[in-house]
């Protein structure tokens, strides 16, 4: 047998169902390990991905995913999709129903996306392949009711406002009259998301 497929086989042997080989390392076939831990990477922003109908096998699951809307059910946030550094050059993969989120707020969901990683550069790249339609729900972290959809917030110097209603935002407590940030609150995308890579989030606080 040759050398790599013993390679394989040794690395397979040592694959948990809740973890990987090495820090490294990602198994991408969900024929493989049921589940892996992902990096924590936030919420990321993600460039749509040129037209393509090639299928490839699914990405591996998290193992602890968050769920949120997504359309009209319930999926993993994309913050599940693989991320971090991988070794397996060009492996790719494509998610299953995966929930967008809708800013400002951490933890919402939006439209239910489908997207196909990438291990490219000894990363995972991420890009959007459908992106599905979805209302926004209401901007909680702001202090909002139901009635008010977090499509309708918009961002005046550091002061974040929906219907009407206006917080500071903050990455310390020093930034608060109040002296209290709860920092990671809001999530803001850039306004770029330059190249085919995944781009950080900025995230952000709330005045108390």
């Amino acid at each position: 047998m040759k050398r790599w497929a013993w390679g394989a086989l040794c690395c397979l042997a040592c694959v948990a169902p809740m973890t990987h080989c090495g820090s490294n390392e990602h198994p991408y076939d969900s024929g493989g390990v049921k589940c892996i831990d992902y990096p924590d990477a936030g919420y990321r922003v993600f460039p749509t991905a040129p037209a393509d109908n090639a299928v490839f096998p699914q990405c591996t699951p998290s193992c602890h995913p968050q769920l949120a809307a997504a359309g009209a059910g319930d999926a993993p946030l994309d913050q599940d999709l693989p991320s971090g550094p991988c070794n397996d050059e060009g492996a790719t993969c494509d998610s299953g129903l995966t929930a967008g989120w809708c800013p400002p707020c951490a933890g919402i969901g939006g439209p239910g996306n489908g997207y196909r990683c990438r291990c490219a550069n000894k990363n995972w790249q991420c890009a959007l392949i459908w992106q599905g339609g979805s209302i926004c729900g209401p901007a909680f972290c702001l202090g909002v009711d139901a009635g008010c959809l977090s499509e309708q917030w918009t961002k005046m110097g550091t002061k974040l406002c929906v219907c009407g209603v206006c917080r500071n935002s903050c990455t310390s407590d020093a930034d608060c009259a109040s002296g209290v940030c709860l920092v990671n609150q809001v999530c803001l995308p850039p306004d770029s998301c330059p190249g085919p890579a995944e781009c950080p989030a900025n995230c952000t606080g709330l005045c108390q």
